[in-house]
């Protein structure tokens, strides 16, 4: 299944995963703009932050 949601990537994944009562996101990661991202793109950096559940990052 797959949904399309406006906003920020961030928000909606904690949204999405608070709502349907998600045990695990699995995201990719791509790149990063600083030493704080150096190991996660910074979209699942802040998923990691944020999130309600595990988040795998591969």
């Amino acid at each position: 299944d797959y949904e399309v949601e406006e906003g920020r990537a961030v928000d909606r994944i904690r949204e999405y995963a608070s709502k349907n009562e998600i045990d695990l996101i699995v995201m990719g990661s791509a790149g990063s703009h600083g030493i704080g991202d150096f190991l996660f793109g910074s979209t699942a950096a802040r998923v990691i932050q944020k999130a309600v559940c595990p988040v795998l990052v591969a």
